[in-house]
């Protein structure tokens, strides 16, 4: 919620009118919406008849089902995505912010994918011979950038009016977004066994290994309703 929180003092912000200077750029409207990172809300402002800029913020966790890394059993991912972004939208023909559009956005955004995987419940290879750990910790596997990714996006889109206040959005596009490698972190004191270390190493080395080869352009897509104040 602390995020919601954030865009309410925001939108609160704008709409304040200094007693001496130039006046700001207003807050026509909100929008909320869903694209393939998650939820996010956000606020327009009209810079003409054909222009418009927009900010969002977003915040996103869902488990995304269970996937084999090559370990004994397929682990459990968790996927969790916050950030802001700010789009500039440009329509094609001056209709009251209706028909096709283009628009540019520089998003800020901390994703991760995540797994807990409890070590003591997996079996290990030693030889031709499967052993166990009972006394293993718990470990976390993650994807996820070092600080804040900056992903720029490029799209074309289409607004229908619904009624006077209340306006449907779509776009397509491309996003440029370079994924990182996967890391583990042990949560315990006590020094891994040997195998299982080994096996870790393996399955995190396989993941990296396709993550590599995976493309920096991907497609981006959104569906959010605005409303006119």
């Amino acid at each position: 919620m602390n995020i919601f929180l954030t865009l309410f003092f925001v939108i609160s912000a704008c709409n304040l009118k200094p007693v001496h200077g130039e006046e700001r750029l207003q807050v026509k409207g909100l929008n909320l919406g869903i694209y393939e990172k998650g939820t996010y809300l956000g606020l327009f402002t009209n810079l003409n008849d054909n222009d418009q800029l927009n900010f969002r913020l977003n915040y996103f966790k869902i488990p995304i089902g269970k996937y084999d890394i090559g370990l004994s059993e397929s682990i459990k991912l968790n996927f969790l995505s916050f950030g802001a972004q700010f789009n500039y939208r440009k329509y094609f023909q001056a209709n009251r912010y209706q028909g096709f559009f283009t628009q540019v956005g520089i998003e800020l955004n901390n994703y991760s994918l995540y797994s807990r995987i409890n070590l003591s419940e997996l079996e290990y290879q030693m030889g031709n011979v499967t052993v166990l750990c009972p006394s293993c910790s718990s470990l976390e596997l993650h994807i996820k950038p070092k600080a804040m990714k900056l992903i720029p996006s490029l799209s074309l889109g289409w607004t229908t009016r619904l009624t006077k206040n209340i306006s449907l959005d779509s776009s397509i596009g491309v996003q440029y977004l370079k994924i990182n490698n996967a890391e583990w972190e042990y949560n315990s004191n006590s020094v891994l066994p040997f195998f299982v270390r080994d096996e870790i190493e393996d399955a995190v080395e396989e993941i990296n290994s396709q993550v590599q080869k995976l493309s920096r352009i991907y497609p981006t897509a959104r569906i959010s309703l605005s409303y006119y104040f």
